[in-house]
């Protein structure tokens, strides 16, 4: 037994003494592949504290705030996210004329999940069934439905600088829940690059105006002047001036001036406003048109006094700004009678003969 015991010992000697001839090679791969897995590991590190700061600042997805009960099969066609994303563009420019909101394309994917859209520089992609909810625009009239130009405002208040908030850039939305654009979301865009800040003797900050383009302004063929560049939206106009004649006081003559986009990208026109004699009135506002539409904008002329009026049509868009010329007469409801009735000539008939 002692033998047997000692035997294995001696053996366990002799493969310890081979282990020991055989340590320094073994060891200095070990350290090789203790030192690499180091680097390895370092990198990864490295790596883990950059990427935070390559990624976006804020989230630029904003989401339905559930699931719908029962998936709604239909997808917003090109069109309708065309139409929605102008309506947005206009809206936003009504609030801040100042927003640059040149070159931001919208288009349809399948985002998933409660995904509705996501912007990456200026460029939104809308989920196709918004959710599984559907867009209201393919379910006029229907509940149950989100809003399409309502997450093109979402998207858009994105492209010009803001972060998820309260109001319209809350980061969910509901089903038949509308947001509009606020004047609290103008005011948190960042001032327009060409406004710049001089500090005036007393100390106070004043706003200089901004410089004039280098460029000559485009004619169009209707010698419109419009400041659009050559791959954006250009507005023409059918007419830079025009005399409605004459009109009896308290009567109405309609006359229409046609506006167009000749340019390349949508045209946002952010103002339609009359100034001058109260004669003159129209009810058009702020609209949105896609490369080669047109629109009708209608001026009625009412006169109250008698005379020659005059009035402007002022036209504001990110194509270029047009004044029309109008111009009528107020004529009096009563005018001479051209054939006065004769009055009946009486004579007197000749005296009877006296008898001698």
């Amino acid at each position: 037994m002692l033998g047997a015991a000692v035997c294995p010992a001696q053996s366990a000697d002799t493969g310890a003494s081979r282990v020991s001839r055989a340590d320094p090679a073994r060891g200095s791969r070990a350290r090789q592949v203790f030192h690499s897995a180091l680097i390895v590991f370092a990198s990864f590190l490295m790596f883990i504290s950059v990427v935070p700061q390559l990624s976006p600042a804020r989230d630029l997805i904003v989401a339905a705030s559930s699931a719908p009960a029962a998936p709604v099969p239909t997808s917003a066609s090109g069109s309708d996210i065309a139409g929605a994303l102008s309506q947005a563009k206009a809206d936003w420019l009504a609030v801040a004329p100042t927003a640059d909101l040149n070159g931001v394309t919208a288009s349809g994917s399948d985002l998933g999940g409660l995904q509705l859209a996501s912007t990456s520089g200026r460029s939104i992609t809308v989920d196709l069934d918004a959710a599984a909810w559907g867009w209201s625009v393919n379910f006029p009239g229907e509940s149950g439905h989100m809003s399409l130009v309502t997450v093109l405002r979402h998207e858009l208040g994105h492209v010009l600088g803001l972060d998820h908030s309260g109001g319209l850039m809350n980061s969910t939305l509901s089903p038949d829940e509308s947001r509009s654009v606020s004047g609290s979301d103008a005011e948190s865009l960042t001032p327009a690059p060409s406004e710049t800040i001089s500090e005036s003797a007393s100390g106070e900050g004043e706003s200089e105006p901004p410089a004039e383009p280098a460029s000559d302004p485009v004619t169009s063929d209707t010698g419109t002047d419009a400041s659009a560049s050559e791959t954006g939206g250009m507005l023409t106009v059918s007419t830079t001036s025009l005399d409605v004649g004459e009109v009896a006081l308290g009567g109405l003559s309609t006359v229409a001036v046609d506006l167009s986009n000749t340019g390349t990208e949508a045209l946002v026109i952010s103002d339609v406003a009359m100034s001058g004699d109260a004669a003159f009135t129209t009810t058009a506002s702020a609209m949105a048109l896609e490369p080669g539409e047109s629109a009708t904008v209608s001026v009625d002329f009412t006169p109250t006094v008698a005379g020659a009026v005059s009035a402007t049509l002022g036209i504001t868009s990110d194509g270029g700004d047009v004044a029309v010329t109008l111009s009528g007469t107020g004529a009096s409801s009563e005018p001479a009678d051209p054939d006065p009735t004769p009055e009946p000539v009486v004579t007197e008939p000749d005296p009877e003969p006296v008898a001698t």
